[in-house]
């Protein structure tokens, strides 16, 4: 197996599209399927944390585990049996696809046989109705089926659900994740639900947390407190409700947010504080500041724009540093460059020519 071939086999058992798990390593999904189809390998440096994510070694991405130790057969199984006193019996099962580490390995047998990769479709139901629940502290899990838990110091991989108090590291799961602090990076297939996060986070569904020190990703809505997002921002296929915002956001739905320390893009309407950046939405905008150009589809209320303003309905703003486009009034203050209402004209000073249709 390439290791093309085995960063796909991976996701895909995590349940991950390449965007999500694009999102988790901070590269564009562009990256991720040259690494898949081999045309590139990812970089040195962010190996450990692709490891992590799926829960195994570097060998073992690398496929020298492999070489080293055949993987588990498919018929009978070799064990060892170690009878430690007359009441307990010990049984340790010898040529384990994986290191003999602190991670609690969780994995499925029908007989003697394991049920992994593919195999797992054929039990699906049945997978989703099984639960591990640990109540000691764990290094590492990595779970074929649902996952519950207390606190875990390192990273936790599940074939369905996880429901933890603090992790300490990396989360992956196939459906949803219920935690309260999470050290590391999040991706789920479905909703995700905590309340600190210290990573990135990507859901296939819906995000509903209290703040988040890194880049959010939601095929739903995230309804979040404060997000330090870093290069990737915040992208939502829903809406997106938080308070402050360092970084730069888009949403399919609508924006409501405080200030937003880069360009928002929504396909609905844009309700927030200052914009430390463009502002573009497909329904109306009211914010404060705009440290960019203004494009909306309604009507446009805001303070000072440093650029152009371009409305479809009537604009209500401060000072204007380019040309305003209107399509119903427009009330400002001094306005840069040119000014081109469907309706009246209440401006200050205004550098550029006036433009009234009607």
């Amino acid at each position: 197996m390439t290791l093309g071939e085995k960063i796909t086999f991976e996701r895909k058992k995590l349940g991950l599209t390449q965007d999500a798990l694009a999102q988790i390593m901070g590269v564009s999904n562009q990256a991720v399927s040259k690494w898949e189809s081999d045309l590139s390998c990812p970089d040195i440096m962010l190996l450990p944390l692709l490891a992590d994510t799926f829960g195994i070694t570097i060998d073992e991405l690398f496929g020298r585990e492999a070489k080293v130790k055949e993987e588990i057969r498919e018929a009978e199984v070799e064990s060892e049996v170690y009878k430690e006193t007359s009441e307990e019996d010990k049984v340790y099962i010898k040529d384990l696809p994986w290191e003999d580490d602190n991670t609690l390995h969780v994995v499925l047998y029908k007989g003697h046989k394991l049920i992994k990769g593919e195999k797992k479709k054929e039990f699906k139901d049945e997978i989703q109705h099984l639960e591990f629940e640990y109540k000691g502290e764990a290094l590492n899990i990595v779970s074929d089926i649902n996952v519950k838990c207390l606190g875990v110091h390192g990273n936790i991989s599940a074939g369905n659900s996880v429901m933890c108090d603090l992790v300490g590291g990396n989360i992956a799961a196939g459906t949803s994740v219920t935690c309260d602090t999470i050290n590391g990076n999040v991706s789920a297939g479905t909703n995700i639900t905590s309340d600190a996060i210290y990573g990135r986070v990507a859901a296939g569904t819906n995000i509903t947390c209290d703040d988040i020190q890194g880049d959010v990703t939601a095929g739903g809505d995230i309804n979040c407190g404060d997000i330090e997002a870093h290069d990737k921002g915040v992208h939502a296929g829903g809406n997106v409700e938080a308070n402050v915002i360092n970084g730069y956001v888009r949403a399919e739905g609508s924006v409501e947010c405080g200030d937003v320390g880069g360009m928002v893009s929504a396909g609905e309407y844009i309700e927030c504080g200052d914009v430390n950046g463009c502002a573009t939405a497909g329904g109306y905008i009211e914010c404060g500041d705009i440290a960019g150009t203004v494009t909306a589809g309604g009507y446009v209320e805001c303070g000072d724009v440093a650029g152009n303003v371009n409305a479809g309905g009537y604009v209500e703003c401060g000072d204007i540093g380019g040309d305003v486009k209107s399509g119903d009034y427009v009330e400002c203050g001094d306005v840069e460059g040119n000014v081109e209402a469907n309706g009246y004209v209440e401006c200050g000073d205004v550098g550029g020519d006036v433009i009234k249709r009607r």
